[in-house]
């Protein structure tokens, strides 16, 4: 399924012009131009090829949002540059959280069973924010969650809108 989004992007007329005039000299409109370069940085599927993609990411890296911005020690950080996804260790989080305040509820027929859920939910957390973890000991991991949900949930309504 693609996700479709109205952005509005700001450029001088002199920027427009020169973008349109690049965009016109090879018959792309400007929108799949934008498109191309979105999916290249993405690293996703329907790349226009592995060093596009290289380049797109390195360009990223090098702009003055991400070296001023990005915390390097962040949650959100570390997980961008792994297999996780900020999507799952939230979805881990709110299954723990659920399952922590439903525990006063179990019966005790159940509870065996309810621990090693709540056993196997914690280790799979673990094993993806351990790592950080043991390499920023001081950083307030609930905070990092707090900021991760925040960003989600932004980023949740601008997709849905």
């Amino acid at each position: 399924m693609n996700q479709t989004s109205n952005i509005i992007i700001r450029l001088t007329q002199e920027d427009y012009r020169r973008i349109i005039e690049k965009c016109g000299s090879v018959q792309l409109p400007l929108e799949e131009l934008v498109e191309n370069f979105l999916k290249d940085l993405s690293g996703g599927r329907n790349i226009n090829g592995s060093t596009e993609s290289t380049l797109a990411n390195q360009w990223f890296d090098q702009c003055w949002f991400s070296i001023s911005a990005a915390d390097e020690d962040s949650l959100m950080y570390y997980l961008n540059k792994t297999s996780y996804s900020i999507a799952d260790v939230l979805r881990l989080v709110e299954e723990i959280q659920a399952k922590e305040s439903m525990w006063p509820f179990v019966g005790e027929e159940d509870r065996d069973d309810f621990e090693s859920d709540l056993s196997d939910l914690k280790e799979e957390y673990d094993e993806i924010v351990g790592p950080w973890r043991e390499c920023h000991p001081d950083k307030d991991v609930k905070k990092e969650i707090d900021d991760m949900f925040r960003w989600y949930k932004e980023a949740e309504y601008l997709e849905n809108e």
